[in-house]
């Protein structure tokens, strides 16, 4: 079980500092495009939240996001990999665990975008002089960004969401794995192109989420099936070889 957690661990030293910089950054730059908006005179919640063009710095913060974790772990050589040789688990064992981890990660970065959001709109909510007590309420039914990030009572979002973060952790993992056999996993690029299209939603589209998600689902367990096959394949050569 140390091992497990070893590796664990090892993926999230990679990553934190980085992935805390995106982060912070990220809502820095929401923070004062939010504020240049809402000084505006007659402006909606709403308004504030299209016009401010946080959707952007958002979509560019996730985009630097899959990056970061594309590419932890996926050279041959390196520190990590000295420590993962010592730990004598198989590549696909770790490899899982780079994929739970990668997956928490961009969890992390839901749940803090809609923190964020909801703070800047409540505070917009509080000193504006044309929003009413429940702007906040229905700007999260209303706009298709801030539902997107807190569906509210629409469970089946929720679980879009989550299933997003998961499938986005294993594509990330599976890239990283590729890289150590200098290939190249595409799965990634299909995956955040869905993920950044789909992810802002208007009320009463579950057929799209249904969909998104049956693709996203697909090209996960895709990912899987290639990790599993090629390394049994590559056990039983070692085997034959022996």
């Amino acid at each position: 079980m140390h091992k497990h957690i070893a590796t664990a661990g090892m993926y999230v030293r990679i990553n934190i500092l980085r992935v805390i910089a995106v982060l912070l950054v990220t809502v820095t730059a929401e923070v004062l495009l939010f504020c240049r908006v809402a000084s505006m005179p007659n402006t909606g919640l709403e308004d504030v939240i299209d016009r401010s063009g946080v959707m952007w710095v958002m979509a560019a913060a996730f985009v630097l996001l899959t990056v970061q974790l594309c590419a932890a772990g996926g050279d041959r050589g390196g520190r990590q990999n000295y420590t993962l040789q010592r730990l004598a688990l198989q590549e696909r064992t770790v490899t899982f665990w780079q994929m739970a981890v990668n997956a928490l990660f961009y969890l992390l970065f839901w749940t803090l975008q809609g923190l964020a959001l909801i703070i800047l709109c409540a505070v917009v909510r509080d000193t504006g002089d044309v929003l009413s007590g429940q702007a906040l309420f229905l700007a999260c039914w209303r706009s298709p960004l801030l539902h997107g990030l807190i569906p509210m009572g629409e469970v089946l979002i929720w679980i879009r969401n989550v299933c997003f973060c998961a499938v986005l952790g294993i594509v990330t993992a599976k890239f990283s794995w590729c890289r150590r056999r200098g290939k190249f996993g595409v799965g990634v690029l299909f995956a955040a192109a869905a993920c950044l299209l789909f992810f802002p939603r208007e009320v009463g589209k579950a057929v799209e989420d249904t969909l998104a998600m049956l693709f996203l689902l697909t090209v996960a367990s895709g990912a899987v099936t290639g990790i599993v096959t090629e390394e049994e394949e590559d056990d039983e050569k070692t085997q034959k070889a022996s």
